[in-house]
């Protein structure tokens, strides 16, 4: 009977841990993304940190499958899934300084942005749709956007020579500039992010509250073993 009680105890853990390990950083993540677009100055961030974030967010439902399959006793098989998440994390991580992404901004205002940041590099350009061309420099920008998530995101791209750091530094400082002293209002994709970001925390945190027996049970057998 007591063995029966603690394997029960210990199965409710397990569920509230595995909970709070899915929807933990998912809720985080996404809270993050609310707190960006309920700004009421657009924010830019490095593309490479906005990846690095949203990996971070994502990861353990990468690293479940991997554990499974070591548990289930194919190590290979775990090893090989692990490499091959490996290589291809760091086919999709932006180069440094690779691009930007800026939140609580609409495409439009991206573009307008964009132009007026290029004019300052004293260089002239062209638009291919949403490609700006700088050839004199060997230096083309993109714009693209995620309108779930209000972002605007410019890649730098080089075309033909290596573009100079220095006229890179120079874009990004402009841009950061500008968009000082950009204002408006919070945006609605802010506030569900948000609501949406406390509602997945409601979960977890739910959860440990009905089976706070069971986790304190476990935890002190922890603490006194």
């Amino acid at each position: 009977m007591v063995i029966t009680h603690v394997g029960t105890a210990n199965e409710q853990t397990l569920s509230v841990v595995k909970v709070l390990l899915y929807v933990g950083p998912v809720a985080v993540y996404i809270l993050w993304l609310g707190l960006l677009n309920s700004q009421a100055t657009p924010k830019l961030i490095k593309a490479r940190d906005d990846f690095l974030v949203m990996t971070v967010a994502f990861l353990p439902f990468v690293v479940a499958p991997v554990v499974s399959l070591a548990c289930a006793g194919y190590e290979w098989a775990g090893v090989s899934a692990a490499g091959l998440m490996l290589l291809l994390f760091l086919r999709l991580l932006p180069p440094n300084n690779s691009g930007w992404v800026i939140y609580n901004l609409s495409p439009r205002r991206g573009r307008m942005l964009a132009d007026r940041a290029l004019r300052s590099l004293g260089r002239s350009y062209r638009w291919d749709g949403w490609m700006a061309h700088v050839a004199e420099i060997g230096l083309s920008v993109e714009i693209s956007s995620v309108p779930v998530l209000r972002n605007v995101t410019f890649r730098v791209h080089p075309s033909g020579a290596k573009p100079s750091t220095s006229d890179v530094a120079v874009l990004r400082r402009e841009l950061a500039r500008r968009l000082s002293a950009e204002a408006g209002l919070p945006s609605v994709t802010g506030c569900c992010l948000l609501m949406g970001g406390v509602g997945l925390l409601i979960l977890p945190l739910w959860m440990m509250s009905q089976h706070s027996a069971a986790i304190a049970e476990v935890m002190t057998r922890i603490l006194l073993s």
